[in-house]
């Protein structure tokens, strides 16, 4: 409180009998904030310099063996890449078309529309990564045909592995400080995503 006057002035305010200690109240604040964050970044993730985003997801069991999913956005802002996490899904089972679901329902429920999505990013597990039937083939299918978009839409909806995440990472970070580099780069890229469309 001693680096925020407003929150220290509202302290002086409060009735002594009020203590907030409570788990019920606890979580509720705990509660609230991860709402006004996650409203942040839904913001600026609609306000983007391209208005698209990219979505990263993963899950994992946590200590009391309950299978949690990551959400994850990128999107660049100001010419500026941002990674945000959005928010943390309880998932009651992890197949393909489940975990399809709940990443949807997540995105719909901030309001965000999924055909936004422009990339995808998963672990190289077949029910994440899989081309016949794996969470990001069911993804593009369900934007496609949800939103009667093109099938331009889903071709362009990229997916990657986590090692390529990284790499891709790592190739941004060493292009913006070797500007000759980056116009090679831009060209070769280019290039390479013609010869992909065609």
């Amino acid at each position: 409180m001693s680096k925020d006057a407003h929150l220290r002035n509202i302290s002086h305010t409060v009735p002594k009998n009020a203590k907030y200690t409570s788990p019920l109240i606890q979580n509720e604040v705990i509660q609230v904030m991860a709402e006004m964050v996650q409203e942040v970044i839904v913001s600026e993730c609609k306000n983007s310099d391209i208005g698209l985003y990219y979505i990263k997801c993963d899950e994992t069991r946590d200590a009391i063996n309950i299978e949690d999913m990551s959400v994850i956005l990128r999107d660049v802002i100001n010419g500026v890449a941002n990674e945000r996490l959005l928010s943390l899904v309880e998932m009651e089972a992890v197949g393909d078309e489940s975990i399809t679901t709940a990443i949807l329902q997540e995105l719909q429920g901030h309001s965000l529309d999924p055909a936004g999505i422009l990339s995808q990013c998963y672990d190289g597990a077949s029910v994440m990564s899989g081309v016949k039937g794996g969470v990001q083939m069911l993804l593009q299918y369900a934007i496609g045909s949800r939103f009667h978009r093109s099938i331009v839409l889903a071709i362009n909806c990229i997916w990657l592995s986590c090692m390529q995440w990284r790499l891709s990472q790592r190739l941004g970070t060493s292009l913006h400080y070797n500007s000759s580099c980056t116009s090679f780069s831009r060209d070769s890229l280019l290039q390479t995503s013609l010869k992909v469309r065609r």
